[in-house]
């Protein structure tokens, strides 16, 4: 394998799409793990758990019942030396709990801040290059974890998707992604699939469509999620301006309509009492 291969990595969320641009020369061990991880669907269907704006998020605990690929992604890897120190937004990177801790766990920058890029596992493998604004940013958040803020807490959602989709109905997942792998990197402009992997694109896209009518379906029989997208509409309504230029003048044209009204009416009373 070249130390400048390079993958194009393009995801479904519920929020829609998103695509990295993975760099092995950045980060060879950590890169070989996320690709390897990718390719083999751990993240289909994963949350993003950890959403905190102008900071990160961050994902990488798997539902897949394969006990191979679960062991597999539990293994922890070397780290690699470091290439880039400071973070930009969209920058991929491991979360890690020490020296050699790399696992699955990855997270996405949202800024720059000078706290990312401290840590040995903190190496970034790659960056988002499309659908960051559109999507990634855009993935809904309740605070940070645990005991950082109130949060979902990581260590309840191992294992199975009920725990987070019950108390935090409206976190993000992926639906599912595909991975290209380019030798020699520098891959520029839109990429032409080939008729097997613009097959899958086409059916992750209707996955992605079915989903979300399933959850629409779900969220109807569900009340806590009916309640949770109730409260979340009243606050965005709350945050937007009192009237927008449209209702303004559908509110003018009410009140001359009425006073017309009140003219009219007014006119038949003096007509009524002269005859």
């Amino acid at each position: 394998m070249s130390d400048n291969e390079e993958a194009i990595v393009t995801c479904e969320t519920t929020k829609g799409s998103f695509t990295m641009k993975l760099i092995r020369n950045w980060s060879p061990n950590g890169y070989d793990r996320a690709v390897e991880l990718f390719q083999r669907h751990f993240y289909d269907g994963a949350h993003f758990f950890r959403v905190v704006p102008n900071f990160l998020t961050q994902f990488g605990i798997s539902y897949s019942d394969d006990a191979t690929l679960q062991s597999f992604a539990k293994k922890p890897i070397q780290d690699d030396p470091k290439k880039i120190t400071s973070f930009e937004p969209g920058f991929v990177s491991y979360a890690g709990s020490g020296p050699n801790s790399r696992t699955s766990q990855l997270f996405i920058s949202y800024g720059s801040a000078k706290s990312l890029g401290t840590q040995p596992w903190e190496t970034p493998i790659g960056k988002v290059i499309e659908g960051m604004e559109s999507t990634v940013t855009k993935f809904h958040s309740y605070g940070d974890i645990p005991p950082f803020g109130k949060g979902p807490d990581q260590q309840k959602i191992h294992g199975h998707p009920e725990y987070i989709e019950k108390e935090f109905p409206l976190t993000d997942k992926f639906i599912g992604c595909h991975v290209q792998r380019i030798e020699g990197g520098d891959v520029g402009g839109k990429m032409e699939l080939d008729p097997e992997e613009a097959e899958r694109e086409r059916n992750l896209r209707k996955s992605h469509n079915d989903q979300k009518a399933k959850q629409r379906q779900r969220d109807l029989r569900n009340p806590d999620m009916f309640k949770a997208q109730k409260n979340l509409l009243k606050q965005q309504q709350m945050e937007e301006p009192a009237f927008s230029v449209p209702t303004a003048a559908v509110v003018s044209i009410l009140l001359i309509v009425g006073m017309i009204y009140a003219l009219l009416k007014s006119r038949r009373k003096v007509e009524s009492k002269t005859n």
